[in-house]
């Protein structure tokens, strides 16, 4: 149940740029993003942990995905394989609207099985 937690709030993050374009619920969807937004990192370290802990399903690996993008901006500071992992998660960085839909929905799935 955490886990599905963590995507969720994952994906509301990752996914404002698409969810709100959503109509009816995109204007309040933005909202709950723009307030988690200031929390990204420490979302994302939960779900890299949470994902590594629950690593046999697909949440877990959609929530690896999910923190590895949430810490782009901390990845440089690791030491030695800092960069080449920045580099990556720039990358996964340009789908990050897909990444978090992709989490919300694996969340809410979760949640609900």
């Amino acid at each position: 149940m955490i886990l599905a937690i963590t995507n969720i709030v994952a994906g509301l993050v990752l996914g404002v740029s698409i969810l709100k374009q959503a109509p009816a619920i995109g204007e309040s969807l933005e909202k709950a993003s723009k307030a988690l937004a200031g929390f990204q990192t420490i979302i994302g370290v939960i779900a890299l942990i949470l994902g590594l802990m629950y690593f046999k399903g697909l949440a877990g690996i959609v929530a690896i995905v999910a923190g590895f993008v949430l810490l782009t901006s901390f990845m440089p500071q690791i030491p030695v394989i800092g960069d080449k992992l920045h580099d990556a998660a720039k990358y996964l960085g340009a789908f990050q609207g897909i990444i978090g839909v992709i989490a919300l929905i694996v969340g809410i799935l979760t949640l609900l099985a």
